[in-house]
């Protein structure tokens, strides 16, 4: 349980948040696992090989080699053979049939099996029930971070900071562009998407090869912004690797710039007191010098970097450097995009992609040209009132691809602002609307489902390929249902690493459009409304 700060840790806490301010810069959060342990009562590395040996019914010991060998080295040898000896079990056992139905044209690996059983093992842990942890949580989601690298598989941190963009995996981030802001490097994969996971031997050995290149592509954020490890122990071998790499990958000058900006930040002990010390550590003969603290409560200094000074939200500048490098790579557009001074006297008719200030009402008229479907649909879900409707159905029109728009906000959209309403007569729009209005599950196993509520279903352990299908024969709403709709969709939409947008998400959209602005809610629909904090203009 989260203790009461005393005069101690407040100093401590203190100490820490000085120590960031004085960079001028967002921390990079650098996750362990002892981060997810403290909040969702999370496996660690040895627990989890010991449930994953149980299913093939030997103890983990069998699988241990040496047993006095490092465990960096140790456990990936043993995950390995649990592997193995798991899934010629999964690929024969009748318990594991309907597994085999639904994930067998995923698994491309013999240790894909043993990885999707520590997914869903994983997945099962929820926050913990502990009010004070939650109090502390809550403080994280609202603290002000640069970006997120970790090496945890749950979904904790992007659950917290679901406007941050997610790599899911190190190959996402290797072979995607970055843009270090506003963005969670989950290193070691995701529970998400199981192949991903770094388990095994082979997989150790496979992101040990690649990492040098992700830290040289990450090497911005370790040079110019302070880093917090939360979960971590200095000795832990992804921390003693990391650093070497930096190691290899810095010059003299960069390393020096280092010093007294890495923090790591833990539980009390004997070798991290309640107060900040300064350290260090020898990697190859490289001295790093180091700040730790150890906080029972973190709730403090989560609060004190909620109130750290920025003046965009790393989310905004990572969709303003996203939006010019995709520019930049569109040879379409070389002559098309512009940076407009305040008293520019550019035409903004004839560019495609303008970045200016005080220049919203000719941007307004110009229309909604690089709107993505993504971004319409946040705009939708938030019930967002700055958009111009005429303008941005004529591009709706002649761009979107998706049969799976959503229509009824337009004519929200249109009463909201004054404006005259929306046309939306046209063949195209007809197609969309009986496609909307004919939207069934692909699975027929999701009308058995029909009368659970929403929230009902949300908590249930129906596989999670139905949870996106059911939705669509759901006999009853209440309020708290759609809300919890929007709020997930506005996560899921988040969590998204391109601009493609699943049709399955789509479709919940356009029932989310249909149940809000399409006065298909049986309920009050003007409490609705307000509780989804809508503008009614």
């Amino acid at each position: 349980m989260a203790g009461h700060i005393g005069s101690s840790a407040e100093k401590a806490t203190e100490d820490i948040l000085d120590l960031v301010r004085s960079t001028n810069s967002l921390p990079v959060g650098f996750i362990g696992s002892g981060f997810s342990r403290r909040y969702m009562a999370t496996p660690d590395w040895r627990s989890l090989l010991e449930y994953l040996a149980g299913l093939t019914g030997r103890p983990i010991n069998q699988y241990f080699v040496n047993r006095t060998a490092d465990p960096s080295v140790l456990y990936p040898k043993a995950a390995s053979q649990i592997a193995t000896a798991f899934s010629e079990v999964w690929w024969n056992d009748p318990k594991y049939a309907e597994q085999r139905d639904q994930y067998a044209s995923d698994v491309h690996d013999i240790s894909d099996p043993i990885k999707l059983q520590a997914s869903l093992y994983i997945g099962q842990h929820s926050v913990v029930s502990d009010i004070g942890l939650q109090a502390e949580l809550e403080a994280f989601s609202k603290a002000r971070f640069q970006s997120f690298v970790t090496t945890n598989y749950d979904c904790l941190i992007e659950g917290q900071h679901s406007d941050f963009s997610c790599y899911e995996s190190q190959s996402d981030a290797l072979f995607s562009p970055i843009y270090e802001m506003g963005e969670i490097y989950k290193v070691h994969g995701s529970v998400k998407n199981f192949s991903s996971m770094v388990l095994t031997s082979e997989d150790y050995s496979d992101y040990e090869r690649r990492n040098p290149y992700l830290i040289a592509k990450m090497m911005t954020l370790f040079v110019e912004n302070p880093v917090l490890f939360f979960g971590y122990s200095v000795s832990d071998s992804h921390i003693q690797n990391m650093l070497n790499q930096l190691r290899t990958c810095l010059t003299e000058d960069q390393l020096k710039t280092l010093n007294d900006r890495m923090i790591f930040i833990g539980r009390p002990s004997r070798e991290r007191p309640e107060e900040l010390r300064r350290g260090s550590v020898v990697i190859n003969g490289h001295t790093f010098y180091i700040q730790e603290a150890g906080l029972e409560d973190w709730a403090g200094l989560f609060s004190g970097l909620s109130e750290l000074p920025y003046h965009f939200a790393p989310r905004v500048l990572r969709r303003l450097r996203e939006s010019i490098y995709l520019a930049a790579r569109n040879p379409e557009y070389s002559q098309k995009v512009k940076v407009v001074d305040i008293d520019d006297d550019t035409e903004i008719e004839k560019l495609e992609i303008v970045l200016g200030v005080g220049i919203i009402k000719e941007l307004s008229d110009r229309g909604y040209g690089g709107l993505p479907f993504r971004e319409y649909l946040i705009h939708m879900l938030e019930g967002k009132t700055t958009l111009n409707p005429n303008s941005l159905r004529q591009f709706t029109f002649v761009s979107y691809r998706n049969d799976y728009v959503p229509m009824h906000y337009f004519d929200w959209l249109s009463e909201s602002c004054d404006s005259d309403p929306v046309d939306t007569s046209s063949k195209k729009m007809d197609r969309w609307r009986e496609k909307q209005r004919t939207m069934k599950p692909n699975h027929a196993t999701a009308l058995q489902h029909a009368d659970l509520t929403y929230r009902e279903l949300s908590s249930s352990d129906i596989p999670y390929y139905l949870k996106s299908q059911v939705p669509l024969v759901l006999n009853n709403w209440e309020i708290d249902d759609v809300v919890a709709l929007r709020d997930w969709l506005l996560s899921a939409l988040s969590d998204l690493t391109n601009a493609s947008v699943p049709t399955e998400f789509a479709k919940l959209a356009c029932l989310y459009d249909r149940i809000v602005f399409g006065g298909e809610f049986k309920g009050d629909q003007a409490q609705l409304r307000l509780n989804l904090g809508l503008n009614e203009g």
